[in-house]
């Protein structure tokens, strides 16, 4: 699966954009990891790269929108738009 997703700097590093676990893959995985940092089980290495509707948080919401691009439901994470 091809995901045109544009690479943010974070200083030194890149990430892509909806990639949290930086396996430089954007899946289910992504997602998991948002809603267990959503409900207090896991802590997140970076919330820009989970941020991918742009409101500064990573939330339930952000995963709902990994999983979309995912299944190519969505095209683009509305922090790209």
């Amino acid at each position: 699966v091809s995901h045109d997703i544009p690479f943010v700097s974070l200083g030194q590093a890149e990430m892509l954009l909806g990639d949290v676990n930086f396996d430089n893959d954007i899946n289910a995985q992504d997602a998991l990891l948002v809603l267990q940092h959503s409900v207090g089980l896991k802590k997140l290495y970076s919330i820009a790269a989970a941020d991918v509707d742009g409101n500064q948080q990573a939330d339930p919401k952000d995963a709902l929108y990994i999983l979309q691009k995912t299944v190519g439901l969505i095209s683009a994470f509305p922090a790209e738009q």
